[in-house]
């Protein structure tokens, strides 16, 4: 497989990401399908991810290395976002419920969260 210099690029959110609308259970139960919930205030992966990452990494569950989407609900496809000094790979699953996200990362931390996108324009 020929991958493009795109492929290969890290994209960098270069302004301040806007705060997570996020809500998390607290406990996260071992028996639960979802952990939360997520509302993206826009279509841009690199700065939607840039604040879901930020604020997860705030509560010291782990590093987030991997997040999991569906294409059709974003407008671009980047597959590498760095975030606080970290490169996050970016996997997009056409098989992937549209409403849903998965974020992946050390000490075997899954975070499955509920996805309410914006309304496209």
């Amino acid at each position: 497989m020929v991958r493009s210099a795109q492929d290969r690029m890290t994209w960098v959110c270069t302004s301040e990401p806007p705060t997570a609308r996020l809500r998390l259970a607290d406990p996260p139960s071992s028996r639960a399908m979802l952990d939360g919930g997520w509302w993206p205030t826009s279509r841009d992966p690199v700065v939607e991810l840039s604040s879901l990452i930020t604020a997860l990494a705030a509560r010291g569950d782990g590093v987030i290395e991997r997040v999991m989407l569906p294409p059709a609900a974003w407008d671009s496809h980047p597959t590498r976002i760095g975030v606080g000094g970290t490169v996050v790979r970016v996997g997009w699953f056409a098989t992937l419920d549209a409403e849903r996200v998965i974020l992946t990362g050390t000490r075997n931390l899954r975070i499955d969260l509920a996805v309410t996108a914006p309304v496209r324009a």
